[in-house]
This record gives structure tokens, C-alpha cells and sequence, in this order.
């Protein structure tokens, strides 16, 4: 039998470190990648946050190590509240 998630509500302003917190490791080897979040009261999307491990640099940036990025949809944690059109 599969365990629940326990899913936990965080603030918009808490992402950058649940994006470091919650860092996959892909097929590729890495934690490069595209963290999607969603809103816990509508489950609509939150946003895409790009997240670079910096393994790889390219002149002064850091890049992605793989192209096109790895993708995740973080289900452990959702963003309080809900989108503007269900708010409405």
C-alpha cells in the first residue's frame, strides 16, 4: 500500500527554499531543473521556478546542465490560497 503525502502549505515567499528543500534528482544526475507549485485552495497552478545548480556556467551565468530541463510537479507543498480567477 503507498504512503499519503502529507502535503504542506507554504507562503509564495517561501519557495526559493522549498525549491532547494525538495531538489530532485533526475535521470539526469542533477537537481537542474523546472519546480512547478501549485495554490492549495483551488489546485491551479502557482507558478514554474527554474532552479540551477550551478555545475554548469556559461561566460558569467549559470545555465541548466541538460538541455531542454528535467520538469517536476511538487505535490508535497502548495502555495496558500488560490489564483486570482477563483479569488474573483
Amino acid at each position: 500500500m503507498l504512503a499519503r503525502l502529507r502535503t504542506r502549505i507554504i507562503e509564495p515567499s517561501e519557495i526559493p527554499g522549498h525549491v532547494a528543500k525538495w531538489e530532485v534528482l533526475f535521470d539526469t544526475g542533477c537537481p537542474c531543473g523546472l519546480y512547478t507549485f501549485y495554490y492549495a485552495g483551488c489546485g491551479h497552478l502557482h507558478g514554474t521556478r527554474k532552479h540551477c545548480c550551478g555545475g554548469k556556467v556559461l561566460d558569467t551565468m549559470i545555465v541548466f546542465c541538460h538541455t531542454p530541463p528535467p520538469s517536476t510537479n511538487v505535490r508535497a507543498v502548495k502555495i496558500r490560497g488560490s489564483c486570482r480567477g477563483c479569488n474573483a
